[in-house]
């Protein structure tokens, strides 16, 4: 087994609910009484029989110190760890470090992890800080994740020399981790590209491309980032398939076979090549691609930054055409519902709706998003019909939860030429380490329709949303007191055009300023509690300022309603209405 190298540190985006872990919904109470997750106390090990206690009297374990000592922990991988942190009833407390994909619920003072399969033979640094009125603690503990589910590594099989990069071909030999049992032993290659000037001292990002349907992998990234183009030479649409495959999949489990082939290549590059920037690895992927980046964002989002799906589908229960037909080979029936590895029906845990509603990860990534309405493959109806599963269409899930996003389409077809909206052209700046705003209800944005019954599409021809804003992430402040969001709008003032169309690219014909909602994701340290009020003033680069108070929602996001933006722009500020000493 080769060692494997430690991950950047990753910064937790918000408290309770709202932290970036796998808390859908469904399986939260269940973890709660398996016997895979013990409930630990953070000052002893093994847990005590009598972890819990009742919410309304004080700890019995507590020592009355602000903030008690925390001893090291270990996990194995796929397993749940549940440390419960013992502090002064009446004090804030914050995580700092956590490995990607953990819970901190600052509410039941608990810190849940499930490491995945490609988190194990890692040691996590952890920093608890407790702040009271007058006064503040900090413990530290490691976590360690136990490297139990190892595949076979993959095995170079050529290395050609690029412009200012290598490009490293090599096979993956599967075993029953990465395929079904009977199909297992199947060799398939991916390419790598490794940029001569990365290093640990020289990080770069990583760009993860998904080919199409019968494509295969080819070179990506180059001299500036990273590159792991995998193959899956199956009709899965890179979802999931059933573990009783080739026999007909009537029984057993639908795993994620395809998604962990990825991620176990992901794994293989940042253990060999230390110069990988893993706070800034992107998802892309168009056709079937571009489904498996939006199925791989929705069940493992704790990796990414963002997403980019071209021409792709949402939801496996929206399916039709007889591709929902061919699907059913891979998952097994509609009526049948088996059940993934996360103990979810098949067909509505591949729904990317359910994710963002449901998992934090899937939530706190950024998605650009492009479709077109005369696609007769992947229909433009997966963005406008609601989910089966929950009730909401893919524009209607991302502008509820305030999830970062932006959305273009136009009249193209699958396989016309060059989309009428350039979204790659986004110079977004979004790492999984530093906060972000996520923008909603804006003013500019265009009109993506519904399916009528005749199955045709209303709403506007050709759309955006969310297509004028723009950020620096190093120029946002995060700290416990107070955070600050330079934004400005990226437009150009354009007369309409006279062809019915909308200007191309960053032109804008519609009335100024620009006015959205702007939720705050990603935040380190300005983590809020559920209810929290918060101070918030919008100081413009031209013009009087503005400002106001808001509670954080249920998660504990907080959102400002309605600033104007201008190519001037401004600066958001955010203040907690708490007076503590807060440390910066």
């Amino acid at each position: 087994m080769s060692a494997r190298a430690l991950p950047l540190t990753f910064l937790l985006a918000c408290a309770g609910a709202a932290c970036d872990g796998p808390v859908d919904t469904d399986l939260t109470d269940a973890a709660a009484t398996d016997a895979r997750a013990p409930v630990r106390d953070g000052r002893v090990a093994p847990p005590p029989s009598d972890a819990a206690f009742p919410p309304d009297a004080p700890d019995p374990r507590w020592s009355g110190a602000l903030l008690d000592p925390v001893v090291d922990q270990a996990v194995a991988e796929e397993e749940t760890l549940s440390i419960v942190i013992h502090a002064d009833p009446s004090a804030r407390v914050f995580v700092d470090d956590a490995p990607p994909g953990s819970r901190w619920d600052e509410a039941a003072r608990t810190l849940t992890f499930t490491p995945d399969f490609i988190q194990g033979a890692r040691a996590y640094p952890v920093s608890v800080t407790a702040i009271s009125r007058d006064e503040r603690a900090t413990e530290s503990f490691t976590i360690d994740v136990e490297d139990t589910i190892h595949p076979r590594d993959p095995e170079i099989l050529r290395v050609t020399d690029g412009w200012q990069a290598t490009h490293i071909r090599v096979v993956q030999t599967t075993d029953d981790y990465l395929d079904p049992p009977g199909l297992a032993g199947r060799e398939l290659e991916a390419v790598i590209t490794v940029p001569e000037a990365a290093s640990a001292d020289s990080l770069m990002p990583m760009r993860i491309t998904l080919h199409a349907a019968g494509g295969a992998p080819t070179a990506v990234g180059g001299p500036d980032r990273f590159g792991l183009a995998p193959h899956n030479p199956e009709g899965n649409w890179w979802g999931g398939r059933a573990e009783v495959l080739p026999d007909e999949p009537t029984t057993g489990r639908v795993l994620d076979y395809s998604q962990r082939r990825v991620l176990h290549l992901l794994d293989w590059v940042t253990r060999n090549y230390p110069g990988v920037d893993q706070n800034a690895i992107m998802l892309e992927g168009q056709s079937k691609g571009g489904v498996g980046v939006l199925w791989m964002a929705a069940r493992h989002g704790r990796h990414f930054s963002r997403v980019y799906a071209r021409l792709a589908m949402a939801a496996a229960r929206l399916m039709r055409g007889g591709m929902d037909d061919a699907f059913e080979g891979h998952m097994g029936p509609h009526e049948m519902s088996l059940l993934t590895e996360r103990g979810l029906p098949a067909w509505d845990d591949y729904d990317l709706m359910r994710a963002l509603r449901d998992d934090p990860e899937a939530a706190s990534l950024h998605y650009l998003v492009y479709n077109a309405k005369n696609d007769r493959l992947t229909t433009f109806h997966h963005w406008i019909q609601p989910s089966p599963h929950t009730g909401e269409t893919g524009v209607e899930a991302m502008q509820r939860h305030r999830v970062g996003h932006e959305v273009g389409w136009d009249q193209r077809d699958h396989s016309d030429g060059t989309p009428f909206w350039d979204m790659s052209r986004s110079s977004r700046d979004v790492r999984r380490d530093r906060a972000f705003p996520a923008f909603s209800r804006s003013s500019a944005d265009d009109d993506a329709g519904a399916v009528e019954a005749d199955g045709s599409f209303s709403g506007d021809d050709y759309g955006v949303l969310n297509r004028y804003f723009e950020w620096t992430s190093e120029e946002i402040v995060d700290t416990r007191a107070a955070l600050s969001i330079p934004m400005r709008a990226d437009y150009v003032e354009v007369a309409p055009p006279t062809d019915g169309r909308p200007p191309r690219d960053d032109g804008y014909a519609g009335a100024t300023p620009i006015v959205a909602d702007v939720t705050v994701r990603r935040a380190a340290r300005f983590v809020c509690l559920p209810g929290e009020r918060v101070r918030w003033r919008w100081v413009p680069a031209a013009g009087d300022p503005s400002e106001g108070e808001v509670d954080a929602d249920e998660a504990g996001l907080v959102t400002v309603p309605q600033l104007p933006f201008t190519p001037e722009g401004g600066t958001l500020h955010l203040e907690r209405s708490e007076v503590r000493p807060w440390d910066a």
